[in-house]
């Protein structure tokens, strides 16, 4: 139902009605709640009269990414069928299946309409919503579009089917060999590659976990914390890892060990300008953009970054921060100065400060003497789950952090 309002001097606007609404697409959930709720400027909902076909994936805004806000996709789910029928609620992770089938995100609008459609909440034959779709869509992509429109309309009859469809993520095997053949690239690489396959199945022979997940992410962290800074570096994460390790117990499914595993690299891996330029210049970056993208060298096609930088140092006790323009050129020669983190020792101070930290409260103390123990220790080594963002946000966290653990490590 819609109804119209004319002005002098203004555009014709279509208005629903507060309540009125058939159905809500939702390809933003947060967005999605913004326009039904009681608060909202909208309210076009109704739980007597609308449907809902919603993508629940979490799109982070800025106050979520800077650490200000947080929002549960679980409770925004609840909300949206509190205000829409409950019995035609569809929700699912669209962001997902359209980065497992087609490599990226940007197919997800399509399956929301195709699942609607499917679902009888569209009022049009399927020939003449083609012929829309067809007249809308860019030729070159129109093929991908339709695709993802019919994989729609399969996850509204079996989400399920969809995803066990989609390419699998890579084996521990598959990662084991890809980062091996990254690595022997580098200056000394063939060596470099050997001593990192050699580390990581090592590493998996002795913790001996048995899961091929975990293996997987074990070769993935050594990679990065080599590139991070050398195999050194990682051998001393993995030192770390085993040490743990000898005081868990499969009673308790590995659970520390597992803990250890994500969030003593979270610790290792300071994203300071030297990382950071790695990271943006990575092989594996270039690759997921080609993809993203769609860029065909063999048609000579190229991709031209700029990126917007704001780097920190601190030198003598004086910090230096300023925005910049950077080029890939650019980053690259910075990635390789590894050095810097030698020279200036005020540079990253208090993550590195966290990270001894970390290490020596709360990986070293590991050694339980009971389940009540154990899972005080366990919730110890995760406490720096919610230490990220901004260094503005990031360091207060870091000290409630701290405080979290000396209250668990205490009792």
């Amino acid at each position: 139902t819609h109804i119209t309002y004319t002005q002098p001097g203004t555009h014709v606007s279509p208005v629903i009605p507060y309540g009125k609404a058939d159905l809500l697409l939702g390809l933003d959930i947060l967005e999605s709640v913004r326009g039904i709720t009681a608060h909202s400027l909208f309210r076009v909902a109704s739980p007597d009269r609308t449907s809902a076909v919603v993508n629940t994936a979490k799109t982070e805004t800025i106050s979520t990414l800077i650490g200000k806000d947080h929002f549960d996709t679980d409770t925004l789910e609840e909300t949206i069928q509190t205000h829409t029928r409950t019995d035609q609620y569809f929700g699912t992770d669209l962001f997902r299946v359209s980065e497992q089938l087609f490599g990226n995100k940007l197919y997800a609008n399509m399956m929301l309409l195709g699942t609607a459609f499917q679902r009888q909440l569209i009022p049009l034959e399927l020939e003449p919503l083609q012929l829309a779709l067809k007249q809308m869509v860019p030729h070159a992509d129109l093929e991908t579009n339709m695709k993802a429109f019919n994989v729609g309309r399969r996850l509204a009859l079996d989400p399920h089917q969809i995803v066990d469809e989609a390419p699998k993520a890579l084996t521990y095997a598959e990662m084991l060999s890809e980062k091996g053949r990254i690595l022997r690239k580098k200056r000394s690489g063939k060596r470099l590659a050997q001593a990192y396959t050699t580390l990581v199945e090592s590493t998996v022979e002795t913790l001996d976990i048995g899961s091929d997940d975990v293996h997987r992410i074990l070769a993935l962290y050594i990679y990065d914390l080599v590139q991070f800074e050398d195999l050194n570096y990682a051998q001393m994460y993995v030192e770390k890892i085993k040490q743990v390790h000898a005081h868990d117990s499969e009673t308790y499914n590995y659970r520390a060990t597992k803990a250890a595993i994500r969030y003593l690299q979270k610790v290792m891996l300071i994203k300071d300008e030297v990382y950071v330029a790695h990271l943006l210049t990575s092989e594996e970056k270039l690759e997921r953009d080609k993809e993203l993208y769609k860029i065909d060298t063999k048609n000579g096609d190229k991709i031209k970054y700029v990126h917007l930088n704001r780097p920190h140092f601190t030198v003598m006790g004086f910090d230096f921060e300023a925005d910049i323009d950077t080029r890939n050129w650019q980053l690259k020669l910075m990635k390789r100065m590894k050095f810097l983190r030698r020279w200036l020792p005020e540079w990253h101070a208090k993550e590195k400060a966290f990270r001894e930290w970390y290490i020596t409260r709360v990986i070293d103390t590991f050694a339980p003497s009971d389940a009540e123990a154990y899972e005080r220790h366990l919730q110890a080594l995760t406490c720096v789950e919610e230490v990220r963002g901004y260094r503005e946000i990031r360091y207060p966290k870091m000290e409630i952090a701290r405080q979290t653990v000396e209250n668990l490590l205490s009792q």
